[in-house]
């Protein structure tokens, strides 16, 4: 099973990117599970899972394969339940590093649209979801806007 998780301060942009990421697993012929944790914390992060897999067992994410950071700030808790060589997609963290396990970070260009930026590096990184797949999910959830397509276009250019 592969674990994804979203990690931002603002709850809509948390919940859009998951929604966006669940439908395009779906798409890509994928079981897939995705839910959102709020912290009660003044200003506190809301972190979203979405487990995608050819057949999924019913339980509760294992350790993160990809984290989507949609916060330029890096708090510690957001290498929270990761696993040895996770992949981390971030916006405005230049390098991320851990004392416990290997990460590799991929800094993604996001000018306007972060959210789908990020998704788009990750979806050049995850073979699993097709770029049709994941297109067809940013119009499904977020309408016929070309901004959240050129936002996804660019990020997907930027992961090398």
């Amino acid at each position: 099973m592969t674990t994804f998780k979203i990690f931002g301060r603002g709850a809509e942009s948390v919940d859009r990117t998951r929604r966006v990421l669940g439908r395009a697993c779906f798409l890509s012929g994928l079981d897939t599970v995705d839910f959102i944790v709020r912290t009660l914390e003044p200003n506190g992060y809301n972190i979203a899972y979405v487990n995608a897999d050819k057949e999924l067992a019913p339980k509760y994410p294992e350790a993160c394969d990809y984290v989507v950071a949609l916060d330029e700030k890096f708090p510690s808790k957001m290498l929270d339940d990761m696993k040895d060589g996770s992949v981390i997609f971030s916006g405005g963290i230049e390098k991320i590093a851990s004392k416990k396990f290997r990460v590799k970070s991929h800094l993604v260009n996001a000018p306007d649209n972060k959210e789908m930026a990020l998704l788009g590096g990750l979806t050049k990184d995850f073979s699993k979801v097709s770029i049709k797949s994941m297109k067809a999910a940013i119009e499904e959830e977020l309408g016929h806007e070309k901004s959240p397509q050129a936002a996804f276009d660019e990020g997907y250019k930027s992961v090398k």
